[in-house]
């Protein structure tokens, strides 16, 4: 039922653990999440840069990366299946360095986000009728417990875009 699936949605954000942080080659993480969501959604497209581009090693907790690549294709799949304009549903992923940082673009041409966009970034406030509100605080939490951020944008086409920002480490960009 819908409010035996909000509370235990509620308790995993309650409850989320501290990271325990290891230095992992990112792309690999990325390759898995979109591998399970192309077996689990056959009619998306689902692409990204990754075959081009080197690997990026980071210093993260994997689980919880894999938790916010989750809980961001669960958006998209369900902004997807929202907008009845589009033919295919696509969502496409970026995986790129700039000044000190990695950027990891998550992009779809489902129905979008609404004007006060920045209201989804807080518990209990989502956009979709299934939603809990409880994703993209989640990433939200992820990426502030890896010094890093989220931001949410308009896709310019149509559909939304998500930049998860992360800092590179000084030591381990020397051995890449």
């Amino acid at each position: 039922s819908t409010i035996h699936r909000m509370v235990n949605e509620f308790s995993t954000f309650a409850q989320m653990p501290r990271p325990i942080f290891e230095i992992v080659n990112i792309n690999e993480i990325i390759k898995g999440s979109i591998s399970m969501n192309k077996l689990a959604n056959q009619k998306l497209t689902i692409s990204s840069n990754l075959d081009k581009i080197c690997k990026i090693k980071l210093k993260v907790d994997p689980n919880l990366i894999n938790q916010a690549l989750n809980n961001l294709f669960k958006n998209s799949i369900n902004a997807i299946n929202e907008n009845k304009e589009i033919i295919v549903g696509e969502i496409n992923i970026k995986l790129y360095k700039k000044n000190n940082m990695c950027y990891l673009d998550f992009i779809d041409n489902g129905v979008g986000f609404p004007v006060n966009k920045e209201h989804l970034l807080e518990p209990y406030i989502s956009r979709s009728k299934k939603g809990s509100g409880l994703g993209l605080a989640v990433v939200k939490k992820i990426m502030e417990d890896h010094k890093g951020s989220i931001e949410l944008k308009d896709n310019n086409k149509n559909g939304a875009k998500v930049i998860l920002s992360f800092p590179l480490s000084k030591k381990l960009v020397a051995y890449e």
